[in-house]
């Protein structure tokens, strides 16, 4: 295969084209030069014989007129003749003079002169001799005519001289002349014959350089077509494709690559490929590029090199995988990198970590406030810098209320901003915004927070300044929904550099998703913890309680069975078995009170109420026990203050229930009183003791179901009233809560809205509708 001669390249024919066009100028040139040399040496030799002739022709006229001038003078006598004479004779030497010196490169021609310049002086001197003899025609005819005859003579050997000298030069000049026309056809021949096979050689390469054209353009056209296949195949997928030459500099750039760095093809092409990569990346990538260029590696495969990252037009980073091969070619290396964008995969990634650890952290504990500490901590640092949670309670009057959980933060200044915010008190009411995320149960991303934003969203400037001290530049509140009741709200802040997106929106979704299921499952928890507790004081009421009633009635009932009491006696023992029952009926009463109020249909029938009969019928219940027990119970609710809208039975339960624990608490010489004021549309009564009182740490418990408190020796009670007081208030919608001071005397508040006539139908459909939340 090695001796097969490979055909000329196009360039090689066009490039043999120019030489041998040169090569034919050069000659046509050169034999042109030569050609014209030689015309013009042979012209001029013409030139110069036809001026030989011309003189030896002149000579030999002005010889003849200087003749004619002495037979003239010597026939008239006439001394003009001899005039005329001597121009012709310095003509005849001058033409002599001009004839020798262009001659001098003949040597026959200057022998012959010499015989004519001797010839001449003989001549000359004949003639001088004539002319001597003078115009006597008579005395010396025959010497003149001997003279004449001797010149004669000389003058025809000069003719017969000039007339072979002008003979040669004729010939010389016919032989110059043939010589010149031969030089003439012969340089048109060879220039004729050089451009017809110019020609030739032209149409030769012509023809071979238009097939090779047309082979080309059929090879250029299925070139184009396989690069438009390639291109096209290359243009949908949905990688990257980037070639770069051994300058790193990018010589292709498909459409993948165009989607994923945000460059059109003619913004990046033939520029240096440190536009794609970050600049902390771009030294070292130069050097790895380098460095494979020098191995002996064809390619490398995804996978098989560490992660990298690109940079997007905008400037966004982002991570991808690379595959990268190189190829020789003539102009240097080329190397082709297969790139894909990994952002979404590493994004799923995290967000299955994430969402996993959150999982786990959450499945910790059932506790209901360590899972409500977790939740608060959950965002961070997964999604923002720092966050709190806010949940929504049953506050002590059956309306909501929220609380309010900050983490510890890392950073002391901002942990300090955020015990100033913890201090903060939050309500339906405020400001905030998180309040109108937990109304709507809609999600708030506000990218970026200008201070605007935040002073139209907090209530003073020392809120606002402890604010901007937290660091709120991006936020994103999001609500924890549970059906469709929002039971609380997160809100995230970012870091000074990250503004929140929507992948940090589906990622915050997907933690407040588990996040309420996890508190769903500690409320219930808690609910299930407290049932039990419940179920068990329950068992215990009725196991303890209810045994004393029932076993005095049924030792009573063996007294009357027995038969020996006295008629006096009979009468005592029913009197006391029916205490016994009344005993027990309170006590079921009262339990069944609480399981409706924990179901939430404790049944209230309000209708507007004057307070002070309330109060007045709840003074004459106890003036007996209490003048027993030596305590003064007193009503000081004016018959002026406005009806409230309420159960009255209900509200006389309270006040008993209220009146019965002050008694109970209250020694003898004391003072227990039912008071009212009206305020704010609304009525607060109280019962007021001078008793022992309930000491602080007691105080959180009072409402709480078979608590008892101990005050004193006294620990009577099954511990339900007061719970079901506090029941009956919410079932209003209102507040009770209580106020003591050990050894001074103890107050319970409860307030209930006062009624306007115009105003029952629509408060009686409130109370109606409202359920009480324990």
């Amino acid at each position: 295969m090695s001796g097969l001669r490979r055909p000329l390249r196009i360039t090689q024919k066009v490039a043999l084209a120019t030489w041998s066009a040169a090569v034919v100028f050069v000659l046509i040139a050169l034999i042109g030069a030569y050609g014209s040399q030689r015309l013009l040496v042979d012209a001029s030799l013409v030139e110069h014989t036809e001026a030989v002739q011309s003189e030896l022709r002149s000579m030999a006229q002005h010889m003849n007129a200087a003749k004619a001038d002495v037979r003239g003078f010597l026939l008239t006598g006439d001394s003009s003749y001899i005039g005329r004479r001597g121009d012709d004779i310095q003509k005849t030497e001058f033409a002599f003079r001009r004839v020798t010196e262009l001659t001098l490169d003949n040597p026959d021609q200057q022998t012959r002169l010499r015989q004519v310049r001797q010839l001449l002086t003989d001549r000359e001197l004949a003639l001088q001799q004539t002319i001597a003899l003078g115009f006597r025609p008579s005395e010396n005819r025959a010497a003149v005519s001997s003279r004449l005859a001797i010149g004669e003579r000389l003058s025809l050997s000069i003719d017969s001289t000039l007339a072979a000298a002008d003979s040669t030069e004729a010939r010389l000049r016919t032989l110059r002349e043939r010589r010149a026309a031969t030089s003439g056809q012969l340089l048109q021949g060879t220039s004729m014959a050089l451009v017809a096979a110019a020609l030739v050689v032209a149409f030769l390469l012509s023809r071979s350089i238009t097939r090779d054209v047309n082979n080309r353009a059929e090879i250029e056209e299925q070139l184009r077509a396989s690069e438009a296949k390639f291109s096209g195949i290359l243009d949908i997928a949905v990688d990257a494709v980037i070639s770069v030459d051994d300058q790193q500099r990018i010589v292709h750039f498909n459409r993948g690559a165009q989607a994923i760095f945000g460059y059109e093809r003619a913004e990046v092409v033939d520029q240096p490929l440190a536009v794609l990569l970050p600049q902390r990346h771009q030294a070292s990538h130069a050097g790895h590029l380098q460095g494979f260029s020098r191995s002996s590696e064809a390619a490398r495969r995804m996978g098989e090199r560490s992660e990298i990252h690109g940079r997007r037009k905008d400037g966004q980073e982002f991570p991808a995988e690379a595959s990268i091969s190189k190829l020789s070619t003539p102009q240097g290396w080329l190397f082709t990198a297969v790139l894909r964008d990994i952002t979404e995969r590493k994004r799923q990634e995290y967000y299955e970590h994430t969402i996993s650890t959150a999982a786990n952290q959450l499945a910790q504990s059932l506790d209901f406030d360590t899972t409500l500490s977790v939740t608060a901590e959950l965002p961070v640092p997964s999604i923002g810098a720092w966050s709190f949670l806010d949940v929504v309670e049953a506050s002590d009057d059956g309306r909501s209320e929220l609380r309010r959980i900050v983490p510890r933060h890392p950073n002391p200044e901002v942990d300090r901003a955020l015990r100033e915010w913890e201090r903060y008190p939050i309500h339906w009411d405020s400001p905030e915004a998180v309040i109108d995320v937990l109304r709507t149960g809609q999600l708030q991303r506000h990218a970026t927070v200008t201070e605007d934003w935040l002073e139209a969203h907090h209530e003073d400037v020392q809120q606002l300044d402890t604010a901007k001290r937290i660091g709120m530049r991006s936020l994103m509140m999001v609500p924890l929904v549970h059906g469709d009741r929002v039971i609380g709200a997160w809100t995230i802040g970012s870091s000074a550099d990250h503004q929140f997106d929507e992948y940090d929106e589906a990622l915050a979704v997907a933690l407040a998703e588990r996040a309420t299921l996890a508190i769903q499952h500690a409320r219930l928890f808690r609910n299930a913890v407290r049932a039990t507790t419940a179920r068990d004081r329950v068992l215990s009421v009725v196991s303890h309680d209810l045994r004393n009633p029932v076993s005095a009635v049924s030792m009573l009932a063996r007294r009357l069975v027995d038969g020996q009491t006295s008629e006096s006696e009979r009468r005592s023992i029913g009197a006391d078995i029916l205490t016994s029952v009344d005993w027990m009926n309170r006590l079921m009463q009262d339990l069944l009170d609480v399981a409706s109020i924990e179901a939430g249909r404790l049944s209230v029938d309000a209708e507007p109420m004057a307070v002070h009969q309330a109060a007045e019928a709840v003074i004459g219940m106890f003036a007996e026990p209490a003048a027993a027990a030596n305590v003064i119970v007193q009503s000081e609710v004016a018959t002026s203050l406005p009806w409230v809208f309420a159960d009255a039975s209900r509200i006389t339960q309270v006040l008993a229930n209220l009146m019965s624990n002050a008694l109970r608490f209250t020694p003898a010489g004391g003072r227990v009183t039912i008071g009212a004021v009206a305020e704010d549309q609304r009525v607060t009564m109280s019962v007021r003791d001078t008793g022992v009182g309930i000491p602080e740490k007691d105080l959180p418990h009072v409402f709480d179901r078979f608590w008892h408190a101990r005050r004193g020796n006294e620990a009577r009670g099954h511990g339900l009233g007061l719970a079901i007081a506090e029941g009956i208030i919410r079932a209003h919608g209102g507040r009770i809560w209580v106020e003591s001071v050990v050894g001074q005397g103890t107050t319970f508040f409860f307030t209930l809205r006062s009624v306007q006539p115009d105003r029952v139908p629509s408060l009686r459909s409130d109370v109606e509708s409202r359920a009480p939340v324990i």
